[in-house]
């Protein structure tokens, strides 16, 4: 009945007007306010100051006391809008922020944030019209893919302990998780991804293919010199460790047992340069040429801005093959980082 999150919170507005006192009584207990701390109800109102979802205003004496809510199934929770939500309040003579979500697992690590789950929110209305099946039919995918691929663990797999993985949005907006190594003695890491492929979330999980991007960090300052305009004369940096990774660990016989995708990275429209004027000419190409056989596979990634990684992805997985793709790229960047951590 309810498919978006602006239906919802309206929905959810109206069951507080209707019966508010047992509601009152759960925040007043995430809040940790004694009983009767927020006072009497008088309104609720949505997309109201800060554009927090909801507003809710109670009396307490001669004086009132705010609420906001802001609730989220799919959309991703930033330090920067619960900043933004907190400065609103204060701003407005100071108040409480509260999250409601899925689960309450599902909320970042800020400081002094209340949440609740959806759960604990439709239990406390004694004949709510938004159910909890309701709520278990609205889009969560990318919060679903976000626990799977939490509890799937990449870390385990990981023989050095140097290695950082952590779980989080990336530029698209999809969950993925990024691990980096432990320097190398270059000065570089080796970094990347295990995403959903392409840029959109599917809204059927049967339609969801997952990928690993595995490469080294690149620098796009050109004092770095990773990008001469004529390849170098000798291999830059980045291109020394694809050359490696390529000649010790993804040998020709080994390409399809670890999955690797061996269609050529594209090269960058000329439309594309243009909207980045400041970043450096995309000679990966070039240095692909000249460099990795012209193996132009070896350099997936992206150039622009302060850089991220170039190397290489692999062919799609479905979801439920989550727990096999760790495991391969981990045995990619296990191998990887053994032979650059060597004595040379």
């Amino acid at each position: 009945m309810y498919t978006t999150e602006t239906m919802a919170n309206r929905a959810l507005a109206a069951e507080i007007r209707h019966d508010s006192v047992p509601f009152t009584a759960l925040l007043e207990e995430t809040l940790d306010l004694r009983h009767g701390g927020l006072g009497e109800f008088v309104s609720v109102r949505c997309e109201g100051l800060g554009d927090i979802d909801l507003l809710l205003t109670f009396a307490v004496g001669n004086r009132l006391a705010i609420v906001g809510l802001e609730s989220k199934f799919d959309h991703e929770l930033t330090a920067e809008q619960v900043d933004k939500e907190l400065r609103a309040l204060e701003e407005h003579g100071g108040g409480h922020l509260v999250v409601v979500l899925p689960e309450v697992t599902d909320a970042p690590e800020f400081p002094d944030l209340h949440v609740l789950a959806w759960a604990d929110v439709l239990g406390s209305f004694r004949d709510s019209r938004i159910t909890q099946a309701d709520i278990d039919a609205m889009p969560l995918t990318k919060r679903r893919v976000e626990r799977m691929l939490t509890d799937v663990d990449l870390g385990r797999h990981l023989d050095d302990p140097g290695w950082q993985v952590y779980v989080r949005r990336n530029g698209n907006g999809n969950p993925s998780i990024e691990f980096h190594s432990p320097d190398l003695p270059s000065g570089r890491n080796i970094r990347g991804q295990i995403q959903v492929s392409g840029r959109g979330m599917p809204a059927d999980a049967d339609d969801l293919r997952l990928e690993y991007s595995v490469g080294i960090e690149i620098r796009t300052a050109t004092e770095h010199g990773d990008f001469p305009d004529d390849g170098g004369a000798t291999a830059p940096v980045w291109a020394r460790h694809l050359a490696t990774l390529r000649r010790t660990v993804l040998t020709d016989d080994r390409l399809v047992e670890l999955t690797v995708s061996t269609h050529p990275a594209p090269r960058r429209s000329t439309d594309a340069r243009n909207k980045a004027p400041n970043a450096p000419r995309d000679n990966k190409m070039v240095v692909a040429q000249q460099h990795l056989d012209d193996e132009r596979w070896l350099v997936k990634g992206y150039t622009d801005g302060a850089g991220w990684a170039l190397g290489v992805k692999s062919t799609p997985h479905r979801l439920d093959e989550l727990e096999t793709l760790c495991v391969t790229t981990a045995r990619i960047l296990n191998e990887w980082l053994a032979v650059e951590q060597r004595p040379r």
